[in-house]
């Protein structure tokens, strides 16, 4: 019975830390990436850190950190470690795109509040 309880107590605050990080969301580029509504769209978080070049004149310097993402209704992104972006959805997931870059996330639904905007 003891074990029963222990099982039960772990699974409910499992369950919990994995509901209060948000679903999570799988880049083309094996990056994953978890996801939480904010007033302006959804802000994706890395679940591992990346390299990041922080511009500071001679103290610039590279730094390890999880990517940021801030997706937003108005179908602009704003990434930490790629500057400035677009995104778009269609039946088949949503593209996230940088300067050339592209980062797809296939077979999965993104809810920004966008709305019918943003479409491919």
């Amino acid at each position: 019975m003891v074990n029963i309880v222990k099982i039960a107590v772990f699974s409910i605050v499992y369950a919990t830390s994995v509901l209060a990080e948000g679903p999570e969301y799988h880049a083309s580029n094996g990056q994953i990436f978890t996801g939480k509504p904010n007033a302006n769209g959804i802000v994706l978080t890395s679940k591992h850190p990346v390299s990041i070049y922080k511009e500071d004149g001679a103290n610039s310097q590279w730094e390890e950190a999880p990517e940021i993402i801030y997706v937003g209704k108005s179908c602009d992104v704003l990434s930490t470690a790629k500057g400035a972006g677009t995104w778009s959805w269609a039946n088949g997931g949503f593209v996230i795109e940088f300067n050339g870059l592209t980062l797809g996330f296939p077979r999965q639904e993104l809810d920004a509040g966008q709305g019918s905007n943003c479409r491919m």
